[in-house]
């Protein structure tokens, strides 16, 4: 009158195996890995590029501190106490890129008198113990990199302080930094699908012997109860001790 009592129990578990399906092992240990990287990477990107920027700047700097020390090197004082600048076109010339960077420079005399070059230039004021200082501005509606050397022109008698300040627009630096972020982006890219290949292949190998062990048991005769001697990781081994029982 009554079925089977392992015919319900089976009956049962199909219908649990239908309403909680198998998820993937591989797709879990894919996805938090992919997450986890990508956290990560996030964080890596973020890091990099303020070194990126930090190095295009040092870069940079540089050159614009030389073109003003060169333009320093032409500012002479006049008989008459004032001073006077002959900028050489090197100072200038050495800012060229392949960007087509502008370039803009001014020089003032005491006190903040200006001399020559693009007087609504931003400029900075002196740093204490600094002969040079670098600022980021804005000139004409375009981002600029401004670079103001603090000198003095001897008259024999005394000196007569001076500023030079050179700037350019930031477009050199701006590719700079993304050919860097990029191609820091592309190694991390990289990265993340060879680890997720080596996971793939890892959980695959790593799994063999739970599809042996599901061999070993769909091979055997119902009414066989010997225990079963398969050889399992250490995390599977409970459930042999348990089924064995």
């Amino acid at each position: 009158a009554h079925r089977p009592r392992h015919r319900l129990l089976s009956r049962q578990g199909e219908r649990g195996l239908t309403l909680f399906p198998a998820s993937s092992l591989r797709r879990r240990l894919l996805l938090w890995l992919l997450v986890s990287t990508a956290v990560i990477g996030t964080v890596a990107l973020v890091d990099t590029y303020n070194e990126a920027v930090k190095t295009a700047n040092t870069v940079s700097d540089r050159v614009l501190a030389g073109s003003a020390l060169a333009i320093a090197e032409r500012v002479v004082v006049t008989e008459n106490g004032t001073l006077e600048v002959d900028i050489p076109y090197v100072a200038l010339e050495m800012l060229t890129s392949a960007a087509q960077d502008r370039v803009f420079y001014r020089v003032d005399g005491p006190p903040g008198r200006f001399i020559t070059g693009y007087q609504t230039l931003p400029t900075i004021a002196a740093t204490e113990g600094r002969s040079i200082g670098f600022a980021d501005a804005t000139f004409r509606g375009e981002p600029i990199r401004i670079a103001v050397l603090q000198r003095s022109a001897s008259t024999g008698i005394n000196s007569v302080p001076f500023a030079v300040t050179v700037a350019e627009t930031t477009i050199a630096r701006r590719q700079l930094t993304q050919t860097i972020l990029l191609r820091s982006a592309l190694r991390l890219a990289m990265m993340i699908a060879g680890a997720a290949v080596i996971v793939w292949i890892a959980v695959t190998v790593s799994l063999r012997p739970l599809y042996r062990l599901s061999d070993a048991i769909a091979e055997r005769n119902p009414n066989d109860l010997h225990p079963i001697e398969q050889r399992v990781p250490s995390e599977v081994q409970g459930l042999v001790v348990t089924v064995n029982s």
